[in-house]
């Protein structure tokens, strides 16, 4: 139920608040000495591409509940306490989410951080070895849902230094 789920998304930022730390991303560099004495540097910016699917237009994939709620905590947690910019897609089309990434692939430089979540469904091929995302505008046909490997190899033609992919559907452990 809603109280539970609240519940558990107070204590889990709790926890990561207990043991990770902000830091201000804003500065051109930042630097923190560790306990080991190792210094950890920071250079560019943080961007949080934010992605939830809740409306599905096909009748193939039944409407989700929590995405776009997940989608809100996270875009507060990383504006406010991280001063990442966010970019928030809520039940975007495949066009329109691959329009987004040929952007972020030309606007990271290195030295950049890239945070991408995904919250909706996941399918895979019917052979097992290949997963998807799906997206709003997702239908029977294959051809309309998101490749893993075409997300695979956009991002690793970025320049960004540091990118961290979290997907939070079916089957992303294919990714």
């Amino acid at each position: 139920n809603r109280s539970t789920l609240d519940f558990a998304r107070r204590q889990a930022g709790d926890w990561f608040g207990s043991r990770y730390r902000p830091t201000n991303l804003t500065q051109q560099y930042q630097s923190k000495e560790l306990s080991s004495g190792t210094e950890l540097s920071y250079e560019g910016k943080l961007v949080s591409l934010l992605i939830g699917v809740e409306n599905y237009d096909s009748d193939k994939w039944h409407d989700l509940k929590t995405p776009l709620n997940d989608i809100e905590l996270l875009e507060r947690v990383m504006s406010k306490r991280y001063n990442a910019e966010v970019i928030t897609m809520l039940n975007p089309t495949k066009h329109e989410l691959e329009k987004k990434i040929h952007i972020l692939q030309n606007k990271l430089k290195e030295g950049d951080n890239l945070l991408v979540y995904f919250a909706g469904h996941g399918q895979r091929s019917a052979d097992g070895k290949e997963g998807f995302w799906i997206l709003s505008d997702g239908n029977f046909d294959q051809s309309t849902w998101l490749k893993n490997s075409w997300l695979k190899d956009m991002i690793s033609s970025f320049e960004a230094t540091n990118i961290l992919l979290v997907s939070d559907s079916c089957f992303s452990g294919l990714l």
